[in-house]
């Protein structure tokens, strides 16, 4: 017989327990981590509870003789475990998303601890993108040599007790990396704060920031398919897509942690070196709008990250670039050609470019007429850029 595991529920982190007795166990789970601006309340899914949640997920885990996760567990170590041998499960709901109700779920074996995230589809946006997404993230693991974003293990449904049936997939955790945001510190002054959920929020040093938003722009080329087009899109700062783990100095790591799709924004009329040429730069303009878009930490009114960030994400392109260079998905001395080929647009060029790409791309009007009111001198700053960017 199954020596099945203990399921213990948490709140984040575990110093907020849940269980049937708790107050919040029957209460409805918000919709998203914001606010209905009218009412000054969250809005509520008013069907699915904290009880449903996390038995939900208990469900989804016990399928099988616990099939997921002892394949998790297996792929991560290296070798097949038995299901007997995993003693305790806790979960913890991370957050409330646009798309997802994370959970963090934690394995306990003899002398091991393992992570690993649960992504729940609980709105019905969530629903519409679960499936994709899964398959998108699979895609990326498979063809891609340098993976940035979660390994998958599986995905389907668990059912409560009430007869809630909710779609979700397991994948990897990145331990130790965090949700970032532009915030105000206590000078007035933007600067990036990471939330960290195992201690307490801090800041990032302007160095460490800028380092950020070069490599999700590193991320984001790398991914970038020049013959087709195809991209990662979709993704937004705002809805906390990147993570950040601080490491030596003023040296980041970069995950993504979704790719809700992977798809031209244009299409390609051929497979001529202009046409590629072309794709590759409303890329790069899309992308070092994009870079710069957040919500005052994470839900508030829309703001632009400052200064240098338009060079770094610059870099970064070229530094993704030079990883498919290595990786012999494109020629030799590609990179020294498409500078080249920035260099010839002036800057009135570049700016009548980039607006035509915003205005055909960006769908959200306050969006829109915020990119459009930073774009010149958002384009200034990037077309100098590109005018003085050496090569290491």
């Amino acid at each position: 017989m199954l020596n099945k595991p203990t399921f213990k529920y948490y709140l984040s982190r575990k110093e907020y327990p849940v269980t049937k007795h708790s107050w919040i166990w029957k209460k409805f789970l918000p919709l998203s981590r914001t606010f209905d601006y009218q009412t000054k309340e969250e809005i509520l899914t008013e069907s699915v509870t904290y009880e449903d949640y996390f038995c939900a997920i208990r469900a989804f885990l016990e399928k099988g003789s616990f099939d997921i996760p002892v394949k998790a567990v297996s792929r991560t170590i290296g070798h097949q475990i038995n299901p007997d041998e995993i003693e305790q499960i806790l979960i913890f709901l991370e957050k409330h998303g646009e798309f997802y109700h994370p959970a963090c779920v934690e394995i306990c074996m003899s002398g091991m601890n393992l992570f690993f995230v649960i992504n729940v589809a609980v709105s019905s946006v969530g629903k519409q993108y679960i499936k994709r997404e899964y398959a998108q993230l699979r895609k990326m693991c498979s063809e891609f040599e340098l993976c940035f974003v979660p390994k998958i293990y599986g995905i389907g449904s668990g059912t409560t007790k009430h007869g809630v049936s909710l779609s979700m997939f397991m994948g990897e955790w990145f331990q130790g990396f965090f949700e970032f945001h532009i915030s105000v510190d206590q000078d007035n002054q933007n600067k990036l704060v990471i939330w960290d959920t195992e201690k307490e929020n801090f800041f990032l040093s302007s160095n460490q920031a800028l380092d950020v938003y070069r490599k999700c722009a590193m991320i984001l080329t790398w991914h970038y398919n020049i013959e087709s087009f195809e991209q990662i899109f979709s993704w937004h700062h705002a809805a906390g897509d990147f993570v950040v783990k601080p490491e030596y100095g003023d040296k980041v790591s970069m995950r993504l942690i979704t790719v809700r799709k992977y798809a031209p924004i244009i299409q390609n009329p051929g497979d001529d070196p202009e046409s590629m040429v072309y794709g590759l730069l409303v890329f790069l303009l899309n992308m070092s709008v994009k870079n710069r878009l957040d919500r005052l930490d994470g839900t508030g009114e829309l703001v632009w990250a400052g200064a240098g960030v338009a060079q770094e994400t610059l870099r970064g392109f070229f530094q993704g670039l030079d990883l498919k260079i290595k990786s012999k998905n494109i020629p030799d001395n590609f990179d020294q050609f498409f500078i080249k080929y920035l260099r010839s647009y002036s800057k009135k060029e570049l700016y009548d470019t980039a607006e035509a790409v915003v205005k055909r791309i960006v769908c959200h009007k306050e969006e829109l007429d915020f990119i459009k009111y930073q774009l010149k001198k958002h384009i200034a700053e990037l077309h100098s850029a590109i005018a003085n960017l050496t090569f290491d």
